[in-house]
């Protein structure tokens, strides 16, 4: 379901922008499907907040993340952030924190975003009332499809206090996300027809609703759900959390299948954080943008899954080459050229970042020497091993090149 083919279109630098000075110059833009001036993504959170999701990660016989402590302390370099870096000790501390995690990555002009949450109740039809069921739903819409992070931070909130309760209605959970995206009952905002349409489900367990202690019809139950997500054309990117839910994958991986999308088996909760963000709701897979003046790649690429990226990129005295090339799942390509100048100075396009932009920047700068870093410790590690009797000449020069790379500016400061 990647788009049959690739237009490419960059934000920054205008084409014939000159830069002054040897930093390097962030390249951004994003990839446009065929027909469209902008990418449109809706994208649906389906977070599982059913009673098993409160469970500490030792109560179930897996390791919480551990810090990284393996940066050897020969050169003196505080490692950049882990992308695990949030504080997670349950499955549902593990997905909002994911969650955040992907908001962080998605671009808010192109994107909009809503949340729900499913658990449910083992209740009789035949017995329980009508108006009991309406005021306890299976599924929840904390927010509809939004541009506003705040309001989708909010619900994460929401989803956060409310804490984990009930079984596994995971039927209620995706009809609810289908619902919102094509403008069903009760759904919260107007659909866009010419937006990607994503779900990312994220469960710990197997369907136990609606008909409790009945396996096969609670499967066929959501297989009903997942026909018709894909009968509308939305992909579902599925989770499956843990050790219960990887016993019985079957349902989970199908959704995935059946519709297109990606099932991710996630044995320990939580690595969720890191491979909630990468998965491919553009159908992009390959960004590379190169200086053809200089013959180099850039420093350091951030292909997003929204098909928004940014890169460093050297520049060479005078007029440069730029050359953006992309590939799909699809195995479509797209190529864009541009040029720009570096000078001694005046008309600096470098200047006037947006807020957004510089942020990126910075995150490339902090990746940019991360890679360098890794890349200096490797061939530490390869001297050593030779045996080298020079080692103490070859640390001083890999020092020296790791100074040179943080002249490329400073990594973002970690937040409080």
């Amino acid at each position: 379901m990647a788009p049959a083919s690739l237009r490419l279109a960059v934000e920054h630098p205008a084409a014939g922008a000159r830069v002054s000075g040897e930093r390097p110059v962030l390249v951004s833009g994003w990839a446009l499907p065929p027909g469209s001036d902008r990418p449109r993504r809706d994208v649906v959170l389906v977070i599982d907040v059913s009673d098993s999701t409160s469970k500490h990660f030792r109560d179930v016989g897996v390791p919480a993340a551990a810090d990284d402590r393996d940066a050897p302390d020969a050169l003196d370099v505080a490692p950049v952030a882990a992308t695990s870096d949030l504080p997670v000790a349950s499955v549902l501390e593990a997905e909002l924190a994911a969650a955040r995690r992907l908001l962080a990555s998605l671009d808010p002009r192109f994107s909009r975003v809503a949340v729900i949450s499913f658990s449910g109740e083992p209740l009789d039809e035949r017995t329980i009332p009508e108006r009991w069921r309406q005021l306890h739903p299976a599924a929840d819409t904390w927010t509809g499809l939004t541009h506003d992070w705040a309001a989708v931070e909010q619900a994460l909130e929401g989803v956060e206090a409310a804490g984990s309760h009930g079984l596994t209605h995971m039927a209620a959970g995706l009809e609810r996300a289908v619902a919102e995206l094509v403008g069903g009952p009760g759904a919260s905002a107007e659909p866009d027809p010419r937006a990607e349409r994503s779900i990312l489900f994220m469960t710990d367990g197997v369907p136990t609703l609606p008909v409790p202690g009945d396996r096969w019809r609670n499967q066929a139950e959501l297989l009903k759900q997942v026909t018709r997500a894909r009968d509308y054309g939305i992909r579902i990117h599925s989770f499956a959390v843990g050790g219960e839910a990887l016993t019985g994958p079957f349902t989970v991986e199908t959704m995935a299948d059946q519709t297109g999308g990606t099932f991710t088996p996630v044995r320990d909760p939580a690595t969720l954080p890191d491979k909630l963000p990468v998965v491919p709701l553009s159908g992009l897979e390959e960004v590379r943008v190169e200086n053809l003046t200089s013959g180099g790649p850039a420093l350091a690429t951030n292909l997003r899954p929204d098909g928004t990226f940014d890169a460093l990129v050297r520049l060479a005295p005078g007029d440069n080459r730029i050359r953006v090339e992309a590939r799909a799942s699809d195995g479509s390509r797209a190529r864009h050229e541009f040029s720009m100048q570096r000078t001694n100075g005046g008309n600096d396009a470098e200047e006037a970042l947006p807020e957004h932009l510089l942020k990126r920047r910075a995150e490339l700068l902090a990746k940019a020497v991360e890679d360098i870093r890794e890349s200096l410790v490797r061939r530490m590690e390869h001297e050593r091993a030779k045996g080298d009797g020079d080692a103490a000449r070859q640390r001083r020069q890999l020092e020296l090149e790791l100074e040179r790379a943080r002249a490329f500016g400073t990594p973002p400061p970690a937040d409080d």
